[in-house]
């Protein structure tokens, strides 16, 4: 991965939208998409419960940066997600963090499936929305829990030609600038790290306890090591680069950082490293379960498309924990945090 300017190098809680359709039955969040132009969606949640829910707006659905909105089809086959992936830093969230929708009230959501899916071909297209968002108790910022959330399913007839200048649009504001002396060290750290993990990573996930392979990827199955240990294989070989590969910067003048988020990867190319990767994250963790700027560099390497292209379904220990195993290994947190519990030799769960 290039870091701009210098060096190379090379992102449990749910908060992007999940392959399997959320059970969605004693939500008390519903989810209403509509079309309001060739590419243009709104969606509206509404609190069906009885208490406010001080729901996650960083790196989820709520977001007004290009985080995945929903899951776009043509013919049956989902379409790429070209959009941003974010990690957020759970143990430092502010009240601006957070969206609070109080009992029976709404909030609207607009986006473009256009700036962060492919739709010149045109035609038409399917478009749902699922998964779960982190919440916080009233008046708080820890997380406690996540709630789940399904939409209709819309159907869009899109203008191709229209569309396409929109997706060509965003790539251009992704491109990213380089980072400062310190900022770079920092980095050049993190990658090294990053390899380390990778590396005992790769090979707890070979021939490693079969409990820990259960703990977090829900199988181990020869199948399963074998997955797991490719992409570990492929973010070392990431992490061990000086000169090649997908860019990196620490430079936020597309805004690209909100409160809360630690790195953004867009288009399974660019990473971009905020404030908070540097202000708030150890190198490396003393802990189980929780971040580092080695795990979350590694956590951002699965995301790029060389390695794994990852997604972030479930964010924090907890909530990984309930991922099925076809997600579980989709997951750019369940390999970050199970090179966390290897290197410091955790209690499996």
């Amino acid at each position: 991965m290039k870091l701009f300017g210098s060096v190379a190098l090379l992102v449990s809680l749910i908060i992007g939208t999940s392959s399997a359709v959320a059970d969605n039955s004693a939500s008390p969040l519903d989810v209403k998409l509509e079309m309001t132009g060739n590419s243009q969606v709104k969606a509206v949640f509404t609190n069906t419960g009885k208490e406010i829910l001080n729901l996650l707006k960083t790196g989820t659905v709520l977001s007004k940066q290009a985080t995945r909105k929903a899951r776009v089809s043509a013919n049956g086959k989902e379409l790429a997600f070209e959009g941003e992936y974010v990690a957020v830093d759970l143990e430092h969230l502010s009240d601006a963090a957070f969206q609070p929708v109080a009992a029976g009230q709404s909030v609207e959501v607009e986006f473009d499936i256009a700036e962060v899916h492919d739709l010149s071909a045109g035609g038409t297209y399917g478009i749902h929305a699922a998964g779960r968002l982190p919440y916080a108790k009233r008046g708080e910022t820890k997380i406690s829990g996540s709630v789940s959330y399904s939409s209709n399913e819309l159907e869009a007839v899109v203008d191709g030609k229209q569309a396409a200048g929109l997706l060509l649009s965003f790539m251009k504001r992704a491109h990213v600038q380089d980072c400062d002396d310190g900022r770079l060290a920092a980095l050049k750290t993190a990658i090294s790290n990053c390899k380390r993990l990778a590396s005992a990573a790769h090979d707890a996930a070979e021939s490693g306890p079969d409990s820990r392979m259960n703990e977090y990827f829900k199988s181990s199955s020869r199948s399963t090591r074998s997955a797991v240990s490719d992409i570990y294989n492929k973010v070392r070989d990431q992490c061990s680069s000086a000169d090649s590969g997908s860019k990196a910067s620490c430079n936020n003048d597309h805004g690209q950082c909100d409160k809360g988020a630690l790195a953004v990867t867009t288009d399974g190319e660019y990473m971009v490293f905020c404030n908070e990767f540097f202000n708030d994250l150890p190198a490396v963790a003393n802990t189980c379960h929780t971040k580092s700027q080695a795990t979350s560099f590694l956590h951002e390497t699965t995301h790029l498309r060389a390695v794994a292209g990852t997604e972030d379904l479930a964010y924090g220990y907890d909530d990984l924990r309930k991922l099925s195993a076809e997600d579980a290994i989709r997951n750019a947190d369940t390999f970050a945090l199970f090179a966390n519990a290897v290197d410091l030799g955790c209690a499996t769960g």
